[in-house]
């Protein structure tokens, strides 16, 4: 690959909240309780939150959770931080893929488009509240992290001389450290994305995302300055993306159309190298689970 586009755009954050009484039946009736789980990102233009009720039964858990369905949708949802409230939609009867649980699903959902995106950096409050129930109240908050900033590989090179501005090099088939301040997050992840035309229409293969991490990876960093790196090792790159490429019915061509303008921002954008930053509780979270 002889060009990459360098980005460290990504926050995510996750918020949980349960909401029950001190002391319940071991075999409460799954209105009493219920469970909160959602994902922010700065960089959609929707947020959507999912609150379930949780139910233990007698019976057979399985037939129960097939004919039951156990979404919530009595609440009044909004999510408030940076000077902004946030209202949200309930959307329902969402399909989900074919399993155990009943076939549809609701969702809050929120729109952060435009001038009412959410910011890095601060702090947003989730409330759930009942309409004809004042005391009732599901709270959880979260801190959005700050983005990571890529420093290697460089970004775009400009030449006075010539006014122009172009990519970097960089070589898969040998290893690739990548080097990037760590702002407020608490772990990361990274990928690669490289948009192809196969035959038909434009897809884009994927190498990653990686196991999140908290530490610098098979490079040395700087820890106390969050000055973090990940070794990438040699061709894992290039075998990744060959496992999409591969499965094209034609001729495969990546798309590089732009290495050099005269404004950085008409440079190609068909090949992405991505850092993710992730709060506390979603990297503690996704920890445990692996």
């Amino acid at each position: 690959m002889k060009a990459i586009h360098i980005i460290g755009i990504l926050s995510i954050i996750f918020c949980v909240g349960v909401a029950c009484n001190p002391e319940i039946e071991s075999f409460a009736i799954e209105k009493e309780l219920y469970a909160v789980h959602g994902i922010l990102n700065p960089k959609k233009e929707d947020q959507y939150i999912r609150i379930s009720k949780v139910f233990q039964t007698e019976g057979d858990a399985l037939i129960y959770a097939a004919e039951t369905d156990i979404g919530a949708k009595e609440f009044q949802v909004s999510l408030a931080g940076a000077g902004k409230i946030y209202p949200a939609d309930l959307i329902t009867n969402l399909p989900r893929n074919p399993g155990i649980f009943f076939p549809a699903q609701a969702l809050y959902h929120f729109s952060t488009a435009g001038p009412e995106a959410l910011s890095p950096g601060n702090r947003y409050q989730l409330n759930i509240r009942k309409p004809n129930d004042p005391d009732f109240l599901i709270s959880a908050w979260t801190e959005i992290p700050t983005e990571p900033q890529i420093t290697s590989p460089g970004g775009a090179l400009f030449s006075p001389i010539q006014m122009l501005y172009t990519y970097n090099s960089m070589d898969f088939t040998k290893e690739v450290v990548v080097r990037f301040n760590g702002g407020s997050g608490k772990g990361f992840e990274i990928r690669l994305y490289a948009d192809f035309w196969d035959g038909n229409e434009i897809k884009t293969a994927q190498w990653g995302p990686t196991r999140i991490f908290q530490e610098p990876r098979g490079c040395k960093g700087d820890e106390e300055n969050r000055k973090l790196c990940y070794k990438i090792a040699e061709r894992v790159v290039p075998v990744s993306l060959l496992k999409f490429t591969n499965a094209a019915p034609g001729p495969v061509h990546f798309y590089d159309t732009v290495k050099v303008a005269n404004q950085e921002e008409l440079l190609s954008k068909n090949v992405r190298l991505e850092v993710t930053g992730i709060d506390t509780f979603l990297t503690t979270f996704l920890n445990a689970e692996t």
